[in-house]
């Protein structure tokens, strides 16, 4: 349920709350298959992923930096 509700925030554009953050495999797994679609283009699938990014745990990138 949790993970609905963010993809509805992610596509509305509402910022999400931190508190509903997707974390680090969920936002691997949303991205993987976002980046598998068929059905989407790749400026949609660009639009999905940042929103995507844009709602994961600011922590899943601090070891990346």
């Amino acid at each position: 349920m949790v993970e609905a509700l963010i993809f509805f925030n992610l596509i509305t554009r509402n910022p999400v709350d931190p508190a509903h953050y997707l974390n680090c495999d969920q936002s691997s797994w949303m991205i993987e298959r976002i980046t598998r679609s068929k059905l989407l283009d790749i400026a949609q699938k660009d639009d999905f992923i940042t929103r995507t990014l844009e709602g994961t745990d600011p922590s899943c990138f601090e070891s990346q930096a």
